[in-house]
């Protein structure tokens, strides 16, 4: 990080990659006082350990958003990278993809440090990353990416193979299997699960969540990292 500027902003040393901050400075935003908002935002709702983020420029992110987000499992440092030259506008990416890269990575860095960590079963994968996304919505709301919006139950989906599956058929089997080997898993499986299942995910992933329950939507069952309440 020698060649990056260093900002402590509460419990979190950023790394702002020097590219990144004159790409943004050429849009007239300011990236060090949208990130510093964004944080306070976050940490009020989530607390948390201290915590390393670094922000860089970089090609190797999503088009759509012109943003990508990585937690190390181990560490618990975040990664965003970020790309002015994507398909979408740099000034949306910064307004509306940071802060929900930030959220999602934060709240993945919490689960990191103070448990129970990120997972090594797919059914624990889908939760982390279903959570991480319902922070992102209680943190920001207004904004419904493409992963976690609702999907009808009966609504069908093509994979790879062009198999064509039952929403609740293909995330049951994906989840129980414990491998997406040879499975057509749809595409923001853990997202949706998450956020939007009427049903407690012990009842769908049976042995497979290490929590209790997973409640209903719209209960802020993620702002206590690594716990669930149980079902009212």
């Amino acid at each position: 990080m020698s060649t990056f500027t260093t900002v402590d902003i509460g419990r979190f040393t950023v790394g702002f990659d020097p590219k990144v901050l004159r790409s943004s400075s050429a849009i007239g935003v300011s990236l060090q006082s949208d990130v510093a908002k964004d944080l306070v935002r976050i940490a009020a709702l989530l607390p948390g350990p201290p915590a390393v983020i670094i922000v860089e420029q970089t090609t190797n992110v999503t088009p759509q958003t012109g943003e990508l987000g990585y937690t190390d499992p181990t560490t618990g440092q975040v990664l965003i990278q970020l790309d002015p030259n994507s398909q979408t506008t740099f000034s949306k990416t910064l307004a509306v993809w940071l802060p929900e890269a930030l959220a999602h990575e934060v709240h993945h860095s919490v689960r990191t440090l103070t448990g129970p960590g990120f997972g090594n079963t797919l059914g624990a994968f889908l939760v982390s990353e279903g959570m991480a996304s319902a922070f992102f919505h209680q943190a920001f709301p207004g904004t419904d990416a493409p992963w976690t919006t609702h999907l009808h139950p009966f609504k069908s989906m093509r994979s790879g193979t062009r198999r064509s599956l039952c929403w609740h058929k293909a995330a049951c089997r994906c989840i129980r299997s414990g491998s997406t080997e040879g499975m057509a898993c749809p595409s923001g499986l853990g997202s949706r699960l998450a956020t939007t299942s009427p049903r407690p995910m012990s009842a769908i992933i049976p042995g497979r969540v290490p929590h209790r329950s997973l409640t209903r939507r719209h209960r802020p069952f993620w702002l206590v990292a690594g716990t669930l309440p149980d079902e009212e």
